[in-house]
């Protein structure tokens, strides 16, 4: 880890100009080939190799209760019910895994859904408004 330089520091501002001297334009390809990635210097196996590290180190995080493979699966089959009854369904089953007994907890999964209604009905009303307001003020000036 390298420690913070001050940009005041005699040292800080020599190294900073040698290397702003030494720095070479970039150079077009020649023979009208265009731009490359590979010409900007961008190398699209270190990318890839860099993903498939990346998800070795995320795949070390996965804890046994997790069952996130089947969500994506999932949710093609349950397309609309799943949008009205998710909601309602996580929440309850959330907090009776926690271990709230399922009245209180169907009580939480309630009120989430009609929270999230709530919201997107007063979502819709704000953007309808908006609309009339926009078609006044094209009409009227």
């Amino acid at each position: 880890m390298h420690a913070p330089q001050d940009p005041s520091d005699p040292a800080v501002k020599v190294s900073a100009q040698s290397t702003e001297s030494t720095a070479q334009p970039a150079s077009r390809p020649k023979g009208g080939e265009g731009l490359t990635y590979e010409s900007a210097g961008v190398s699209i196996d270190a990318g890839n190799e860099a993903v498939r590290r990346i998800k070795a180190l995320v795949g070390t995080t996965r804890r046994p209760e997790q069952i996130d493979d089947i969500g994506g699966f999932a949710g093609i089959f349950f397309g609309i019910p799943g949008l009205v009854a998710g909601p309602f369904l996580g929440a309850s089953l959330g907090e009776v895994a926690h271990g709230r007994p399922w009245r209180d907890a169907s009580r939480i999964g309630l009120g989430t859904w009609l929270g999230l209604l709530i919201g997107a009905i007063l979502k819709l009303m704000l953007a309808l408004a908006m609309l009339v307001l926009f078609a006044l003020a094209i009409w009227v000036w």
